[in-house]
């Protein structure tokens, strides 16, 4: 018996030298601070850090000094090391179970929470509730809710305003929210996100409470502190919302905050709520809904806006213009919807930055590629197929997003019984390409390229082919925090051909081609909240190749004809000052 007391404990003790290191090497040892790191600036060695293990830090980079690390050389643990480092400059360290390294001032980040956090439901409380909901979220203490920000560093100037800026992201895939407001509860004052997520308000120092509120995000409420200019960059949750009963209404606080008239737009998830055509989201369609938009015909792709003729229309897509915008004779959009983030169409009071356009501005934005992770999305419908791949480049701070649509609409003509319908050809194919680089917190760049390609022949008679092809290159500077500098290089091309072949001692073959090349900048200025001045220049050289007109064969009696080429210039210098004289008056 004693030997058997004796094994069982060599056997407890055994099981506890085996185990326990199991554990704290998990916890101790998967980061160490050796010799490689001392005398590394405090950038360089978090980006060593994040690059050999995987963890992330979260500090302040405007206010934590870029010092000179000096490694403790006695056998601590990691993030005791990393306290010791810090403590000379009233910072503290935290990290979480996911490896995320929280650095902060004076105060310490807890990541774990309190045992009460999340409250039970009672017995009673369940039964009250009649099952008659499965509610998906647990309901929380009022705690750890107000989150506070500084912005600016205390004795920096004498002014007695300060101007606070940044940029508003989802946490979701890290685009920009659009049209977000921004208010100051004291004040009342409200300003709203641009189409970079950008805004900037000006303030008196001192403390406030900032609420942030968007459709698609959980509104989100900031105690700040201002003590002078500085930057605030913020970060909303998607917000989920369990429709029980459905509220037709108008967008009211659109109308009370917004100045500009005769100013439509329309999201994707807007888009895709609307009854398709043959399966096909159609952005030209949807615009005849609008107030002043008509249509001129069944089967033409061109609309009147408010009487004015087609050809003062202007479409444009991520500042490409596009001259032809319809696919298979009007009946088809030429944007991919899927890849399309949103649209803009002014029908009055129309930008200075636009240019001379009587009627209207059809302004297309491309989906940007989600920055955090790879995703693939598809789909068919009668006579489409259409693919959007998007993801990373470098996470968090670069993506790509490639759409691509096409048809099979000659298996559908093939079946009617009609010779002149199933004799009839008919395709169409469409590419958008869109890449974007945060190269920093002041500078952004967008490469953009857009093709498209129709083919058509009636009863093998009459044969026509167009495409559209683009790109553009641009580069967004944010300047002291506030104003934008704009620069794009521009280039898009159209060509279009037509052979006739019903006659054969009259056939011909006829063609054309436009080129557009255009460089433009322009520059947001914001010296006060009650000025936005927008000032620019642009010149658009274009080549028109009015082509040939030819005999199509031998048999045909028509002369060739060269219709010769031409070529134009137009540079233009726009200016334009939006003056909030008063809370309810803009001009």
């Amino acid at each position: 018996m004693p030997n058997l007391h004796k094994l069982i404990k060599y056997l407890i003790f055994l099981s506890l030298v085996i185990l326990l290191p199991i554990k704290m090497v998990g916890q101790t040892k998967d980061i160490i601070l050796d010799d490689s790191y001392n005398k590394l600036s405090w950038t360089d060695f978090v980006i060593k850090i994040e690059n050999k293990y995987p963890v992330q830090f979260y500090f302040d980079i405007d206010s934590l000094p870029n010092f000179e690390v000096v490694v403790p050389e006695n056998n601590m643990a990691f993030l005791d090391k990393l306290n010791k480092i810090l403590k000379p400059y009233s910072y503290k360290a935290a990290m979480d179970e996911f490896g995320h390294i929280f650095i902060t001032k004076k105060i310490k980040v807890y990541t774990n929470l309190p045992d009460n956090f999340y409250r039970q439901q009672t017995q009673k409380e369940y039964l009250d509730n009649g099952l008659k909901r499965n509610d998906t979220y647990l309901k929380t203490d009022n705690i750890f809710v107000t989150k506070h920000r500084t912005v600016g560093k205390k004795g920096n100037d004498n002014k007695t305003t300060a101007t606070v800026s940044g940029f508003v992201k989802s946490t979701t895939d890290d685009l920009p929210i659009i049209g977000g407001t921004l208010q100051i509860k004291e004040t009342g004052k409200v300003v709203s996100t641009d189409d970079s997520g950008f805004y900037t308000i000006s303030l008196k120092k001192g403390d406030y409470t900032l609420i942030i509120n968007s459709l698609e995000s959980k509104e989100e409420k900031i105690k700040i502190k201002v003590l002078s200019d500085g930057r605030l960059d913020l970060i909303l949750e998607e917000k989920l919302i369990a429709l029980e009963e459905v509220i037709v209404s108008s967008e009211r606080n659109h109308i009370v905050r917004g100045t500009q008239m005769g100013y439509e737009k329309l999201e994707t998830k807007k888009i895709k709520e609307i009854p398709l055509v043959l399966g096909e989201p159609d952005l030209i369609k949807i615009s005849l809904l609008l107030p002043g938009v008509q249509s001129i015909g069944e089967g033409s792709s061109g609309f009147n806006v408010r009487g004015s003729p087609t050809d003062q229309n202007l479409f444009l897509i991520n500042n490409v213009p596009v001259y032809n915008s319809s696919h298979l004779f009007g009946f088809f959009s030429a944007f991919n919807s899927e890849a399309v983030k949103d649209f803009t169409l002014y029908k009055s009071n129309i930008p200075a930055n636009y240019g001379g356009r009587l009627s209207s501005i059809f302004d297309i934005s491309a989906k940007q590629g989600n920055k955090k992770e790879f995703s693939v999305s598809g789909g068919i419908s009668p006579v489409t197929a259409k693919i959007l791949v998007e993801g990373p480049i470098k996470k968090n701070s670069s993506s790509y997003m490639v759409g691509l649509r096409s048809t099979y609409s000659d298996w559908l003509l093939k079946q009617v019984e009609d010779p002149a319908i199933s004799n009839s050809d008919a395709q169409f194919a469409d590419m958008i390409t869109n890449f974007s680089f945060d190269l920093n917190k002041q500078n952004q760049l967008n490469v953009f390229s857009y093709h498209s390609f129709d083919k058509m022949s009636l009863t093998n008679q009459n044969k026509f082919s167009y495409a559209n092809n683009g790109g553009s290159l641009e580069w967004s500077h944010l300047i002291k925090e506030k104003h934008n500098l704009n620069v794009a290089l521009i280039y898009s091309q159209y060509n279009f051909t037509e052979e006739n072949s019903e006659l054969a001692i009259s056939s011909y073959k006829d063609n054309f081609e436009l080129k557009h090349s255009e460089f433009k900048t322009s520059l947001t200025l914001r010296p006060n909240s009650k000025h936005t001045i927008t000032t620019g220049i642009s010149s658009s050289l274009y080549l028109l190749d009015q082509g040939n007109f030819l005999p199509l064969n031998d048999a045909s009696i028509i002369e060739p004809i060269d219709l010769g080429q031409e070529k134009g210039l137009e540079s233009a210098i726009f200016l334009s000052d939006e003056w909030t004289v008063l809370p309810r008056l803009s001009i």
